[in-house]
């Protein structure tokens, strides 16, 4: 293997790997060393920032010259950053009880701040605006899933991976207030930065890896939800992590060339967190986006992990464990409910439904058993609820004549419910928090979507007297604060808030047996009794949310189908046929009814013709204020 400085050369190497120095370096008199993953450095661009380096070390001696000559006495004054106060954030912080070890306030507000301004692709950040970014993330970001050192500078993040270094800036300015252009600006580069390096042919660093989980967590691409590219990122960190070794920490020899390489305690903590992270990252995404679960996670290392006697539980934090407990039971879940061979879906079979359900319901309270023997913070709460949301949301999909279908369809609305008003909305006893949940990574928005269509479908059924009436409460709130943590008025993920508004504002209860004015509302009717059937399976438990997107589309098919027969003359006039002048209108009159009278079987399997077409309709949904939307006992 080539030394380090050869390789930054591009010349042959005649290093042996005994330790000796090769000839060039011997020649050279230079330190013969031989670095796993080094990678070359541009000398462009290494001899421009040495140059913005000396250009600020020379602003600096130019102002010290300058205070001691007017004011000797300015010199023994300390100086200090102000703290930043981020537009958006709540002054409160995420957690009510004490963290494990001193708090990220406290770590950051003991480090210096950084030396220089830095760039990417031309756009530079200064100094000042890095330091606040970097508190802003370590204080209100970094709790949820706190796999990084906070007491780490800037600088040393930027020397050791700028992927991580501009991941950090650019999840820190989703938010920023101050300079909103900033975000758009490196979004861009930052993603290409983080992808470019873990699909290099080098091997990638841990930190590379960390950044493309910061980025899967909060994620700043558009949402598609037939394109969405976190799938792909989160299985690209996994495959680069197992590729170095993640997966056996104490073992990293085994995964490279020179394979005699010992790591330390404070390397193996970080290997082990990060292949940690991995886990729990991937387990969202897929649970998310209603993929099957990956293969290679929860391996023997993570199990481990779970175990409370094992010395590798001990190196790892409690938020993170605590997370790492309940991903564990949602990745239990989806393999079970995937598990059945004789089934399309892989669903499991009538007989079986109810058993396996109960089996995991039983676990679901053991882990909550367990997760309460110690202090728990908002996001390892709000993560639970999710995953109890994620295995109650399959039994709309359980066959209709499974026995005790309607008691397993109420505790899916119960879920859902408990979700929004316990989960999502962050109270204390006194202090509402609502400012934190815009920090709240993608996972937990995409949850509250998959909630408020459960509460649309059991509400448009004739369950609906079985359940609270203050459901349409409950549906406002999870609308208000999906549209309020969204990056931008009129992304994806509001307008599909809009579209399970508008169809419940639509929706007609059977259980008033109402003769049709709204076609959401005869269509519900149709398809939701007792027994509510998903024309959507094969998006396991968020497949409601999909349906309720194909409902809303077939929608929109029948207004517009509507609209366009009743500008036509409904009878010819006999002067048209006399003279010949034109029958085009009779034409496309019965070519119009025939499509209408075949709507309703048009699009009812799975989900053909399912494009990301109705996300670019430039439809006006016609809310305005959410409060004055009271519709059928709710409260839109």
């Amino acid at each position: 293997m080539a030394c380090s400085n050869c390789r930054q050369s591009k010349v042959r190497c005649d290093s042996a790997g005994d330790g000796k120095s090769c000839s060039r370096c011997n020649r050279l008199q230079s330190k013969c060393e031989t670095v796993a993953g080094f990678r070359r450095v541009s000398r462009v661009q290494k001899v421009a920032e040495l140059e913005r380096q000396v250009q600020h070390l020379a602003t600096i001696v130019a102002q010290q010259h300058s205070e001691r000559t007017t004011t000797p006495a300015a010199a023994d004054r300390p100086t200090s950053l102000p703290a930043p106060t981020p537009q958006l954030l709540s002054a409160t912080s995420v957690r009510s009880e004490p963290p494990n070890g001193p708090s990220p306030q406290s770590l950051l507000t003991s480090l210096p701040a950084p030396a220089i301004a830095r760039s990417i692709e031309g756009i530079e950040i200064s100094s000042e605006r890095i330091h606040s970014f970097f508190q802003t993330f370590f204080t209100f970001y970094h709790p949820f899933l706190p796999f990084l050192d906070p007491s780490f500078s800037a600088d040393a993040y930027y020397a050791l991976s700028q992927p991580l270094f501009w991941a950090i800036i650019a999840v820190a300015a989703q938010r920023d207030q101050t300079t909103p252009s900033i975000i758009t600006s490196i979004a861009p580069h930052v993603v290409n930065l983080a992808w470019n390096t873990c699909m290099s042919p080098s091997p990638p660093t841990c930190a590379n890896i960390q950044a493309l989980l910061l980025l899967n967590l909060w994620p700043y691409w558009p949402y598609r939800p037939w394109k969405e590219h976190a799938y792909l990122f989160a299985n690209v960190a996994i495959n680069c992590a197992i590729r170095i070794g993640l997966h056996r920490p104490g073992n990293p020899g085994d995964f490279r060339r020179m394979g005699n390489e010992v790591i330390g305690g404070a390397d193996f903590g970080e290997r082990l967190r990060t292949w940690v992270a991995c886990n729990i990252v991937g387990e969202l995404v897929a649970s998310d986006l209603g993929h099957p679960p990956l293969t290679s996670l929860f391996d023997w290392t993570v199990q481990r992990v779970c175990t409370p006697a094992s010395p590798e539980a001990s190196l790892i934090p409690r938020d993170i464990r605590h997370m790492l407990l309940i991903m564990r039971f949602s990745n239990r879940v989806s393999k079970t409910m995937f598990s059945n061979l004789a089934d399309p879906f892989g669903f499991p079979c009538e007989t079986e439904w109810p058993a396996l359900m109960n089996l995991l319901e039983d676990e679901a309270h053991n882990l909550e058993a367990t997760l309460k023997e110690e202090p728990l913070s908002h996001w390892t709460r709000i993560i639970f609820h999710s995953a109890r949301l994620y295995l109650h949301a399959f039994s709309l999909l359980s066959p209709p004549s499974s026995p005790r279908r309607t008691e397993a369809l109420l505790k899916a609305h119960a879920a859902a419910a408990q979700y929004i008003s316990t989960g999502i909305t962050m109270t204390t006893d006194s202090n509402p928090m609502i400012e934190p949940m815009l920090c709240a990574p993608m996972t937990v928005l995409r949850r509250a979507s998959v909630a408020s269509c459960i509460l649309l479908r059991v509400h448009s059924s004739k369950l609906e007297r079985y359940v609270d009436a203050t459901a349409g409460e409950l549906f406002n709130t999870a609308s208000q604060i999906v549209r309020r943590c969204s990056f931008k008025s009129g992304d994806d993920l509001t307008r599909h808030v809009d579209m399970v508004a508008q169809l419940w504002r639509k929706r007609i209860p059977s259980s008033t047996e109402a003769n049709g004015e709204s076609p959401v509302g005869r269509r519900l009717a149709q398809y939701d009794d007792e027994d509510i059937v998903m024309r959507v399976r094969g998006r396991g438990a968020v497949s409601v949310m999909f349906d309720c997107l194909a409902l809303w589309r077939d929608d929109i098919r029948e207004q517009q189908r509507t609209s366009e027969v009743a500008q036509l003359p409904t009878e010819p006039r006999e002067d048209y046929i006399a003279t010949g002048a034109s029958t085009s209108d009779m034409e496309t009159a019965e070519q119009l009814l025939s499509m209408g009278s075949t709507a309703a079987h048009a699009n009812t399997v799975g989900m053909v013709g399912m494009d990301d077409w109705l996300w670019d309709l430039d439809f006006d949904f016609g809310f305005g204020d959410f409060t004055n939307m009271a519709h059928n006992g709710g409260s839109l």
